[in-house]
């Protein structure tokens, strides 16, 4: 937060995410923030997330068992 309100990052390069929304449906969390960015999502670009996602399923699961929703 510091980096965003010192100025070092614009504030209009920063996009909040609630973490339940992401883990309830990331592709369209995902969606959201390339839109307030600016940027289009391409079917490609979803696509070769979602591939690395299920060939790297360990590593990018989440530990939830001390999170606080």
């Amino acid at each position: 937060m510091t980096a965003r309100e010192d100025g070092t990052v614009p504030a209009a390069s920063v996009v909040d995410v609630q973490f339940q929304s992401f883990m309830a449906d990331p592709f369209a969390t995902i969606g959201t923030v390339y839109a307030r960015l600016g940027l289009e999502l391409t079917g490609d670009a979803e696509q070769r997330m979602r591939d690395f996602l299920a060939a790297n399923p360990q590593e990018f699961a989440p530990d939830l068992t001390n999170a606080h929703l």
